[in-house]
């Protein structure tokens, strides 16, 4: 496995126990983009309920591990990056990590723990409480989530305390079950909410989010 013209591998993320834990292979430019002009702390939050299934969660996590190794400078002093799974009455946690490797190989090995449903709501509490203890004061805070489905709570005042907090909130809609009027509202404007048809264009998504990020 290589990577294109201008591309390198991560080292050391390539196996592990002799299989490789990604789809394709992880890349990295070897001149990376800029966003090192701007430091972040930036929380991923997606969505492991039923209406996403396995194989499509992978897509999200290889689209997140491609789009982080590839359009993020992941350090200390620059792009900080977290990670929340919620479905029904389950959330998983990555808090905020500072070291490329460490964010890639974390948010790559993490395993769906599926629900029935999906719900929003606690993954803004989980947000702010990240940014706040694990955080730099300085830097601003982007979440970006991803949804395959329509929350089965009311995700809106939550992600009003989010917004009042500072957290600069994107919004990925995914096929056609998610309800569209949800994931605007929950953005910080409703231009900061992006929709895709399928699971394999979320890194399309992601890409077109670059120039707000950077």
């Amino acid at each position: 496995m290589e990577c294109k013209k201008g591309f390198e591998m991560v080292q050391g993320l390539e196996c592990i126990e002799g299989e490789w834990i990604y789809q394709t292979p992880i890349c990295k430019p070897t001149e990376a983009k800029d966003c090192g002009s701007k430091p972040l702390d930036v929380i991923f939050v997606v969505d492991q309920s039923a209406s996403v299934g396995p194989d499509n969660f992978s897509k999200m996590i290889n689209s997140i591990v491609e789009f982080t190794s590839s359009s993020l400078v992941v350090d200390p002093t620059t792009v900080n990056v977290g990670f929340i799974a919620v479905a029904f009455r389950s959330i998983d946690v990555i808090h905020l990590l500072n070291d490329q490797n460490d964010v890639l190989k974390e948010i790559g090995l993490f395993e769906m723990d599926q629900g029935s449903s999906v719900t929003f709501k606690d993954s803004f509490n989980e947000a702010i409480y990240d940014f706040n203890e694990n955080g730099r004061s300085e830097v601003p805070n982007v979440m970006i989530l991803l949804a395959g489905g329509k929350s089965t709570d009311n995700p809106q005042p939550n992600a009003n305390v989010a917004k009042e907090s500072g957290v600069d909130i994107f919004t990925i809609g995914i096929g056609q079950s998610v309800d569209k009027a949800e994931l605007r509202e929950m953005a910080s404007v409703p231009s900061k909410a992006r929709f895709v048809d399928t699971f394999d264009e979320i890194g399309e998504a992601l890409d077109d989010l670059l120039n707000d990020l950077c």
